[in-house]
């Protein structure tokens, strides 16, 4: 007996006309169509015997985000919003830039892909594990690296160096971020290793620039965990951001993306802030390269704040009080 679902999917922008699903030679036309509601812009994927788990993405050969598989079982980050069947509220994962939705069921790995004949691009909302930080979005949550895009096995946590690729990045095509609150934040992971932690999820470092236009109006020491002897569960009530950002500062430092010369000196930010700043006295030869971390570990006292800035570590450093987030 035939199962049918429907994901709603939250519209790029204004302007989408007609719909039509392009199978590949290998799929049956019947199993995955797509259409669109003129009246409210949402469009609906529609998916028929689902034999393994079904995956969408930005383009073919990247649908890595889980929708539900055969038992109907939803793996939206936030469950209340997976819409199978009838909706009236529109899914906030949304179409990736271009109009394409890419869809693949894990087992028989048939896909298809629908596409917006007409479409008005525009910058696609926010997805409901990250925030908008004005013209980008960054994650909500510190990131925690699980073995899928929905879970399971979660590496880095407290003092453990366990993740199942090597420090250089080269082969870490099976660790996966996700922004999740109430859970402990990964940590004692390199720079590298968390630039692909967040690639596979189609997501990417923030630079040092954006996760300073996010953390604004983060409060600079309590309610944030800055006093602590090893970092909280995320979502720390009262450590948020003006865009509703939590734990950026304390808890955990972050990488982001930017390199410079790494720092021998810390002269602080004199009047201007009691914040940590690191970037002086930096040494093109002696120390090689150093990646920014932002906002102050959990035992940072006063150091910690959003103007937090250390380059004193290398990007193949991995310690038990630095993590990450990522933004798109």
């Amino acid at each position: 007996m035939k199962r049918t679902k429907e994901l709603s999917v939250a519209a790029v922008a204004v302007g989408l006309a007609a719909l039509w699903a392009a199978p590949s030679a290998a799929l049956d036309p019947t199993k995955c169509k797509a259409k669109i509601n003129a009246k409210d812009g949402v469009i609906l994927v529609e998916a028929k015997t689902v034999s393994g788990t079904l995956l969408w993405g930005p383009a073919a050969g990247k649908e890595i985000y889980a929708l539900f598989d055969n038992t109907g079982d939803c793996f939206n980050p936030d469950p209340k919003k997976c819409q199978l069947g009838a909706v009236s509220t529109p899914e906030q994962l949304s179409p990736p830039e271009g109009c394409t939705v890419y869809l693949k069921d894990t087992g028989d790995s048939s896909t298809c892909s629908a596409y917006i004949k007409k479409c008005v691009p525009g910058r696609r909302p926010c997805p409901s594990d990250m925030v908008d930080g004005g013209g980008f979005c960054i994650d909500k949550y510190e990131a925690t690296v699980w073995n899928s895009p929905t879970g399971v096995i979660k590496y880095g946590f407290g003092v453990l160096d366990d993740y199942p690729c090597t420090d250089n990045g080269q082969n870490c095509t099976n660790i996966f971020a996700r922004s999740v609150v109430g859970v402990s934040p990964s940590a004692n992971i390199t720079w590298f290793q968390a630039q692909q932690a967040c690639r596979n999820v189609g997501k990417r470092l923030a630079t040092s620039g954006e996760w300073q236009q996010a953390v604004a109006g983060t409060p600079d020491g309590a309610p944030c965990r800055v006093s602590a002897g090893s970092a909280g569960q995320t979502g720390t009530v009262g450590c948020v951001s003006g865009a509703g950002a939590f734990d950026m500062v304390g808890n955990l430092d972050e990488w982001v993306e930017d390199w410079v010369p790494r720092s021998t000196a810390c002269p602080g930010w004199g009047a201007f802030s009691n914040d940590y700043m690191c970037l002086s006295g930096a040494s093109t030869t002696a120390l090689g390269p150093g990646a920014l971390l932002r906002g102050g570990r959990f035992n940072g006292l006063t150091l910690a704040g959003p103007l937090s800035v250390d380059v004193v570590f290398a990007p193949s450093d991995s310690i038990d009080f630095i993590g990450f987030r990522c933004a798109r």
